[in-house]
């Protein structure tokens, strides 16, 4: 799994448009059996000149037009429970998805037609992962990646499915669209950040699997130290989540899985 992680990460490095981006992603996910991805800035302003939002997409065309033409965007339950979480979650952990299974009569909400119209294009579920950065005018740059899922739900509770590494290569997606866009995380004309070796070992071990505690007792602190380290790495990486550190740190080869 780390060498697909690493030649992923080394493909995205190298793509120089969207479309690029786009197949390598497309290809890395459906090497786990997802069927199509998409990614969609969630800041609550777009930046002038763009689409509203930005986003890249493999959905099926008739989707994309569907939820254009329905106004989708500002009820989807996905969207905004991305704005407000760095935890990736399935549809399951929507109420609105339930709401949806369940048979009763009368039009449904927006909410709940956002799942009606993804099992319409045989889409069963998704893993979500919201992606929270800085870019380099220190504005919150947040996007949702959703991995859509054709088969039964159940098995995207499966480890090889949901890995961590996946989360990885979310994250440096993200930072590259960002670079494309003129939005970098920082200027690759700048030095990378300096990491003491506390906060290098601290981002180590959590790329290794380890929890919080067990990297505490790894280093003989406590967790509390812990995640003073994490907070402080996280700051200098220009970034707001312990995944997305660590992919900027092995990006920038500060630590190395």
């Amino acid at each position: 799994m780390s060498e697909r992680f690493e030649g992923a990460c080394d493909a995205l490095k190298g793509s120089r448009s969207y479309e690029e981006l786009g197949g390598v992603m497309e290809r890395t996910i459906r090497a786990l059996g997802f069927a199509c991805y998409s990614y969609v800035d969630v800041r609550p302003l777009w930046l002038p000149g763009e689409p509203a939002p930005f986003y890249l997409t493999t959905l099926p065309p008739g989707f994309v037009r569907g939820y254009a033409e329905e106004a989708l965007l500002p009820y989807d339950p996905l969207v905004l429970r991305a704005a407000s979480t760095n935890a990736p979650f399935l549809w399951s952990a929507c109420t609105e998805f339930h709401t949806w299974t369940r048979p009763r009569r009368g039009k449904r909400s927006k909410a709940e037609r956002v799942f009606e119209l993804s099992y319409e294009h045989g889409l069963t579920s998704a893993l979500e992962i919201p992606l929270h950065a800085v870019d380099r005018r220190g504005r919150p740059a947040a996007a949702l990646i959703s991995f859509y899922w054709q088969h039964d739900p159940s098995c995207l509770a499966e480890p090889s499915i949901t890995s961590p590494w996946l989360r990885l290569i979310a994250a440096y997606f993200h930072e590259r669209v960002l670079e494309l866009r003129g939005q970098g995380v920082m200027d690759p004309e700048d030095p990378p950040p300096s990491l003491s070796d506390r906060e290098r070992e601290c981002l180590l071990w959590a790329c290794r699997g380890k929890t919080r505690g067990e990297t505490a007792d790894i280093l003989g602190v406590s967790e509390r130290t812990v995640e003073f380290h994490f907070e402080k790495a996280m700051r200098k990486l220009g970034v707001h989540n312990k995944t997305h550190a660590i992919a900027t740190a092995i990006h920038l080869g500060l630590i190395c899985p």
